[in-house]
């Protein structure tokens, strides 16, 4: 007479042939539990596959990893007879099977109750969303937050329900904005994104996956810190009174700045919407300065470090941007790991150059680094080196000839040396990409992933209306400042235009006998009198042959003007003349 368990595994196989198979396959994971348990097991196991014939087969492909996480059958066993209560359920098991190992092994078996719990009452109200939700991997599920937050982060998705939208469209987006902006800014999200809903189906639904502009704006609107988007004006004159640069300031949008990072491609400054605060925003301002003012993109310098790679060019994009990628090819998998080496060497020597002109900085960097949380893994070692050096910093010694990089004349060139030294004889961790990106200490940021405008020239080569902060503390003028030379990267389009906007010192033309400028009118007279076609409108302002109007000035001190049209500086806009003060009645000043 067969056993309980004989019958069970024919009667599946009388259904399909695939079901028996299964189920013998699967028993050794439970046949040490005994044959009570073996039975009950293969009857949970046979109403699945009979209810449907996917969850059948997803429940015992998934006993194996369930039994060694559970250490018996309890409570997933119980768990899975859920799916017997509703028609379609077979994605949502599928899910279900395939994670509820991972969330007891690690999150601990509390953790699994509270996510089968939820995902059982969505089960209950709308089978799709409950699969979304069992499908969703577990690390961006339970996130910082862990099970403790994963009902407040549904909650508000419950009010989706009545609009007919479930959690397919809801759990992406809702995460990245708990993550982001916390408990008020999800529900001022979930808020405006039912308004959203209520006008226009498509509009609302791409508004809770965080793929139209006016979702981002809004989460951006709604994110924790300091906004930089409110000073860009402040950060620009600062930027420009220490390091006579003139660049613009663009914002990063979502994804991109998802790392706070203040960058640059050499001919702007990037900027995150928010950062931390606004000492960080200021020391990233500071830093980025300071490798744009010494040469940490220049020409002649990373042709010398290519040609070490073994490289006879520099890979360029469209633009005529350094291409980092191929720079770096030859160390394969541990690429990340020198290129963090590279920065944080490059760091250290550009803030060192900078203390020197702005003593203080990097005490603040120490002080802004010591009140921020560290990262954790492979992070923490390239986190810990950069701090250390920068402590190290004023005696230096010779560690890997770190006095090296703390010469006036150093370069990137010299940064690169001893990153090779270093990346040879350490025994650094190797990076993954988000190890790589999280490494940085605050305010610091990748070097050598934006593709960059090369500078062609020194630091000596070029003259620049700026103005720039001395080591003594004086301001030296526009026309003794000696910056990198960007012209060359413009396209004549530009340069024209640029030309254009400019009014330019010329000699005073000649006279004739009775005193009168001799100049060529350029155009028509304007007609007089009568309503002909034309007549009385202002005609254009005397202008040269070339097409520039003039503005006839003898000397002065040439002074810029801010273009708001075209974001750049008008050279000699201004000519101030300066004369002694004299008194006219000596006796009265003296009495006053």
């Amino acid at each position: 007479m067969p056993s309980s368990r004989e019958k069970i595994i024919n009667e599946l196989s009388a259904v399909s042939y695939v079901g028996g198979r299964e189920a013998s396959a699967a028993l050794p994971a439970v046949e040490s539990l005994g044959t009570k348990a073996v039975e009950r097991y293969l009857e949970t196991g046979r109403d699945l596959f009979l209810h449907d014939r996917e969850v059948g087969k997803h429940f015992f492909h998934g006993t194996a990893a369930l039994m060694e996480a559970f250490g018996g059958l309890d409570p997933w066993l119980s768990q899975a007879r859920i799916f017997l209560s509703q028609r379609g359920s077979g994605p949502a098991a599928e899910g279900y099977f395939d994670q509820a190992s991972t969330i007891r092994r690690r999150w601990g078996l509390d953790a699994e109750a509270a996510w089968f719990g939820i995902g059982a009452q969505w089960l209950g109200a709308h089978t799709e969303s409950a699969a979304a939700y069992f499908h969703m991997p577990a690390e961006e599920l339970f996130g910082s937050w862990g099970a403790a937050g994963l009902q407040t982060l549904l909650k508000p998705a419950e009010m989706l329900l009545q609009k007919r939208m479930g959690l397919r469209a809801y759990l992406k987006g809702a995460i990245t904005m708990y993550e982001r902006c916390g408990l008020d800014g999800l529900n001022q999200w979930v808020m405006g994104g039912i308004d959203v809903l209520n006008a226009n189906r498509r509009r609302g639904e791409a508004w809770f996956r965080l793929e139209s502009d006016e979702s981002r704006q809004f989460m951006q609107s709604v994110l924790p810190g300091f906004h930089l988007g409110h000073h860009e004006r402040f950060f620009s004159m600062m930027l420009q009174a220490w390091t006579g640069l003139h660049l613009p300031i663009e914002r990063l949008e979502w994804p991109d700045s998802h790392h706070n990072f203040v960058e640059t491609d050499g001919k702007a400054v990037y900027i995150p919407p928010v950062m931390a605060s606004r000492e960080k925003a200021i020391l990233s301002f500071y830093h980025i300065g300071a490798h744009l003012s010494f040469d940490s993109y220049n020409e002649q310098g990373l042709r010398l470090i290519a040609q070490e790679l073994g490289q006879t060019t520099l890979a360029q994009d469209a633009q005529g941007r350094i291409v980092w990628t191929t720079l770096f090819d030859r160390y394969g998998d541990n690429r990340w790991k020198f290129q963090r080496i590279f920065d944080i060497f490059e760091d250290v020597r550009v803030d060192v150059a900078l203390d020197q002109r702005m003593p203080g900085y990097i005490a603040r960097l120490q002080k802004l680094s010591q009140t921020t949380t560290p990262p954790e893994g492979s992070a923490l070692a390239y986190w810990q080196l950069a701090l250390q050096l920068s402590e190290k910093q004023p005696d230096a010694n010779s560690f890997y000839g770190f006095s090296a990089l703390m010469r006036g004349d150093s370069t990137i060139v010299d940064s690169f040396h001893l990153a090779l030294k270093y990346y040879a004889s350490s025994n650094m961790p190797s990076l993954t990409w988000i190890d790589y990106l999280t490494s940085y200490l605050p305010a610091h940021s990748p070097n050598m992933i934006r593709p960059v405008y090369m500078f062609g020239q020194k630091v000596s080569d070029t003259n620049h209306n700026t103005l720039q902060i001395n080591q003594d503390g004086s301001f030296s003028r526009f026309s003794d400042m000696k910056t990198v030379d960007r012209e060359r990267s413009d396209t004549p389009m530009e340069i024209e235009r640029q030309n254009s906007s400019m009014i330019t010192p010329r000699k005073r033309p000649k006279q004739d006998s009775k005193g009168l400028k001799i100049q060529r009118r350029v155009g028509t007279p304007p007609a007089r009198g009568g309503r002909s076609s034309g007549g009385g409108l202002p005609q254009p302002a005397q202008i040269n042959e070339d097409g520039l109007h003039e503005n006839i000035v003898d000397g002065g001190i040439l002074y810029p003007e801010w273009d708001y049209k075209t974001c750049r500086y008008k050279a000699g806009w201004a000519h101030v003349y300066e004369r002694p003060l004299r008194e006219k009645d000596a006796m009265s000043s003296s009495k006053h």
